[in-house]
């Protein structure tokens, strides 16, 4: 429960405190699937595999024309890959 409500990992995937995930949201020169695989090397130090991008992308309800939601997502999905037991358990 500490790293799911932590202080650690709650700055971490705030936009507004985590200068990892604000760099990867707002680059404007990498697309979307790169924005995941930013996520996945920060999280992990590898690129997602094909079923993790297909879940991400049916995860992902965010509107193309909405930002703050868009912005929001990622920030979902950032918390979600460091709650996941790869993140978690292993070294």
């Amino acid at each position: 429960l500490l790293l799911m409500n932590g202080s650690v990992v709650t700055a971490a995937t705030t936009l507004e405190e985590s200068m990892t995930l604000r760099a990867i949201v707002d680059a404007p020169f990498l697309k979307d699937t790169e924005k995941l695989d930013a996520l996945c090397l920060a999280a992990y130090s590898r690129l997602p595999r094909p079923a993790e991008r297909e879940r991400v992308r049916k995860g992902s309800r965010a509107k193309p024309d909405d930002a703050k939601a868009k912005e929001q997502a990622y920030a979902n999905i950032f918390w979600a890959l460091l709650n996941s037991p790869e993140f978690v358990l292993c070294p």
